[in-house]
């Protein structure tokens, strides 16, 4: 059902803002330097991602995160955009007026949780402003009783590991991949 709701979100953010956006993908990792830099390429755009959820007796409570980067001309440019640039601030309100109280099909309705300016140093280093929107989506439990409960065969595993505080950059890669 999470794979369900995220194609959905992406499937409707790109509708919402038709064409008006370069990339609107799910977000592929970790906010580290090497994401930074490609979203300094990718503005503006708006990235997708499921950070976890919570239990709430019959269902669970899912938090969907939403990543708004800008990234053309200077701060102001960045956060109101002009009469050729949409801005930070209206992508948001789309966003979050699209989306609060809205239904996901035989899923639930979202509700708007909190927006967060997300600035530091490496990403204005970069030119790159990110706002970060928390929705959450009471989702119901999959009917397990239709499944075979057996985690299904995967071919590669990959982690990536930080042991430095404070460092987002990985100081080790794994990745095995499983005979079948």
């Amino acid at each position: 059902m999470i794979t369900t709701v995220e194609n959905y979100l992406i499937e409707k953010i790109t509708e919402l803002f038709s064409g008006r956006l370069r990339l609107v993908d799910s977000l592929p990792g970790q906010l580290d330097q090497a994401l930074i830099k490609a979203m300094a390429v990718n503005t503006p755009a708006v990235y997708v991602t499921f950070l976890g959820g919570r239990s709430n007796n019959s269902a669970w409570v899912a938090n969907w995160g939403l990543y708004v980067s800008t990234g053309l001309g200077d701060h102001k440019l960045r956060r109101q955009g002009d009469a050729r640039i949409i801005g930070a601030y209206e992508i948001i309100n789309l966003l979050i007026s699209y989306f609060d109280d809205h239904t996901v099909p035989e899923v639930g309705s979202f509700s708007f949780e909190r927006v967060q300016n997300l600035f530091n140093l490496k990403l204005d280093s970069n030119g790159v402003s990110v706002y970060g929107i928390t929705l959450n989506l009471p989702m119901p439990f999959d009917d397990v009783s239709e499944a075979d409960g057996a985690l299904q065969n995967f071919i590669t595993y990959r982690a990536e590991h930080s042991l430095v505080p404070g460092d987002d950059e990985p100081t080790a890669i794994d990745e095995i991949t499983l005979d079948q």
